[in-house]
């Protein structure tokens, strides 16, 4: 029987033999989710937190959310989906926690850290294991993806790199709007002044470009931030 009086972390890590870290925020999210009785989808994280008798409040904020010892803090405005992987995070921010207070496998920059803590959030509202039944049934490309992400409560974005992080095929997800190169010069938006007519006219043709994009580890092909795709091409007409 575990202790509701101990931190999560800190029943986890008593008899956990450490690999790497990102093995690490794995198997505390599992832990996690075992312990409470969680293991469904959508991940019941009212019951994690019942578990171990953290609390959740629920407030308009500066930032997504932070901890304060077992107490999560919830930025109201931000959607449901948004909501849940901050409360997701902040449960991976109490491992950092006691890792630092037992001054044990030390997590080198904050960078990182938040890296760790986003992919522990990730498998806990993805159990690895449901997201691959979930998919196997409904496929992996964007129907899938869609239909998971509904079923989990989370953003298509997270969902998809969840999937992406499976490697189960080469695939590459990203998120494409129109807009201009940098060093492109827009008379329109910039007040520069124009020989005649208006400046609207002399503005360059607005590309479909790349903003962000992620790949499959075994994907080799590599897309670039503002490429872009020429309006007269069928790829142009299909991603509009």
């Amino acid at each position: 029987m575990l202790s509701a009086n101990l931190l999560p972390a800190e029943s986890f890590l008593e008899n956990y033999s450490f690999s790497n870290h990102q093995s690490l925020f794995r198997d505390y999210a599992n832990f996690l989710l075992r312990v409470s009785g969680a293991l469904e989808l959508p991940v019941p994280l009212e019951r994690i937190r019942g578990q171990f008798e953290i609390e959740k409040y629920e407030a308009s904020l500066d930032r997504r959310g932070f901890l304060l010892s077992k107490n999560i803090f919830i930025n109201s405005d931000d959607a449901r989906s948004v909501q849940r992987f901050t409360e997701a995070h902040e449960l991976m921010e109490i491992l950092v926690s006691t890792l630092k207070n037992k001054e044990i496998h030390p997590i080198p920059n904050p960078d990182k850290k938040e890296r760790l803590c986003e992919y522990g959030a990730a498998e806990l509202l993805m159990p690895t294991s449901l997201v691959k039944s979930t998919i196997s049934e409904t496929g992996w490309g964007l129907s899938g993806a869609t239909q998971l992400a509904n079923r989990c409560l989370t953003s298509l974005t997270a969902t998809m790199r969840k999937i992406l992080s499976l490697d189960i095929s080469p695939q590459i997800f990203a998120i494409l709007r129109e807009g201009y190169k940098k060093s492109q010069v827009v008379p329109s938006s910039v007040g520069q002044g124009v020989l005649w007519g208006n400046p609207t006219e002399w503005d360059p043709d607005i590309q479909l470009r790349v903003w962000k994009h992620w790949r499959s580890p075994q994907t080799k092909l590599l897309l670039c931030k503002n490429e872009s795709f020429d309006r007269k091409t069928l790829s142009y007409s299909l991603l509009k």
